[in-house]
């Protein structure tokens, strides 16, 4: 059962603000973004815990405290040794698969097989090679943020 409506009460409306005495909440109509005043805390007061500054190679290998990661400054000189050492490994099979195939009978036949493979397995052996190498950096990598955040006070 409905009651008809009284002709001298206004129709139902959204409020156009907050009750006195709240603040508002939310964003104004019409607008984007988060309200001014949250979710910015601004930058943290000075004379807080400074980062630690960088030490170089020596510092870094000589630190007994590990403080310093010495792996980050080592990685590209480990990589380009191991980019020597695929190489060398590569020619040495390549030369090896010619001097099979001058041997003839069933020696032709293996060494047709490592001149053919062994460009793939050099290829094989540095995408691997470069994998762990982005491993290793991504792991010392993780360690300094976290470094950075405890030192700002985030843990």
């Amino acid at each position: 059962m409905s009651y008809p409506p009284d002709p001298n009460q206004q129709p139902w409306q959204q409020p156009s603000g907050p009750y006195p005495g709240q603040p508002p909440q939310g964003p104004p109509p019409g607008s984007y973004g988060v309200p001014p005043g949250i979710g910015y805390q601004g930058a943290p007061p000075p004379g807080g815990p400074q980062p630690v500054l960088e030490k170089g190679f020596f510092g870094a290998l000589f630190d007994f405290g590990f403080t310093t990661y010495v792996t980050s400054k080592v990685i590209k000189v480990l990589y380009v040794i191991g980019l020597v050492l695929v190489t060398i490994a590569t020619l040495s099979f390549v030369v090896s698969s010619f001097s099979m195939m001058g041997r003839g009978g069933f020696d032709t036949f293996f060494g047709i097989l490592m001149l053919l493979f062994s460009p793939v397995l050099a290829l094989l052996y540095l995408i691997l090679l470069r994998i762990w190498m982005e491993l290793l950096i991504v792991v010392f990598q993780i360690a300094d943020d976290l470094r950075a955040i405890r030192i700002r006070g985030g843990f």
